[in-house]
């Protein structure tokens, strides 16, 4: 067996075993990014494919457009129209008419199913969730495309930070948040199973709102 795949085998053990303790133990780590650095991200590392458009909606009024873009992706146009309602906002990129990668804004509440709670939102903070690349597209620095202005979106909106969650032993993660300039501000223990979770190091100037009860929809 060659170094190449050895690596390869070693990467699926850890998920193996990662994915297995999940519903036992989980270790989230919490990072925040302040959006006064928002006007400081540079481009991507790679240039994003020729015909690269980026479209942000928000708002009834957008879901049509909304609609159109995410039935590529399969997306019920129910829940299109619940999360809009909601006040979340949508971000879709298009190569020409193509739909190539989407991520979602919420500015409520958002449920974290690693450790079965939601985290409820100060109305200056936002979170992305249900980011996706289409398989086409992957590896061509769209997610980073996308989520670069987004980030400016809301820096302009006046709004603070973002909040995103990885697992501790997810090590690929956990310095993707640091490179994109993420600051690591508490780590969230729990056991699932027995329905327990410990906040560390929880920031006093404004401590994580963590509710037991899900969301009405996700």
């Amino acid at each position: 067996m060659n170094s190449a795949d050895l690596g390869i085998r070693n990467k699926l053990m850890k998920l193996s075993v990662w994915k297995a303790l999940q519903p036992l133990f989980s270790l989230q780590c919490v990072f925040a990014f302040d959006l006064a650095l928002a006007s400081e991200l540079p481009f991507g590392t790679r240039p994003l494919p020729q015909g690269t458009t980026v479209s942000i909606l928000q708002g009834l009024d957008d879901l049509e457009p909304a609609s159109a873009a995410l039935k590529f992706a399969a997306m019920p146009r129910s829940i299109i129209k619940r999360r809009l309602t909601r006040g979340d906002a949508v971000a879709v990129a298009f190569v020409g008419k193509e739909l190539a990668a989407y991520t979602w804004v919420t500015f409520t509440e958002v449920w974290i199913s690693e450790i079965r709670r939601t985290l409820v939102l100060r109305e200056d903070e936002a979170v992305q969730f249900d980011t996706l690349v289409m398989p086409r597209w992957r590896g061509r620095g769209l997610q980073y495309g996308l989520t670069r202005p987004v980030l400016q979106n809301l820096a302009q909106r006046e709004y603070r930070r973002t909040l995103a969650w990885v697992n501790l032993f997810n090590q690929r993660s956990m310095k993707n948040q640091i490179r994109q300039g993420k600051r690591r501000i508490s780590t969230i223990i729990s056991v699932p199973a027995l329905n327990l979770v410990w906040p560390q190091n929880n920031p006093p100037d404004a401590p994580l709102i963590l509710l037991s009860a899900e969301p009405e929809f996700i």
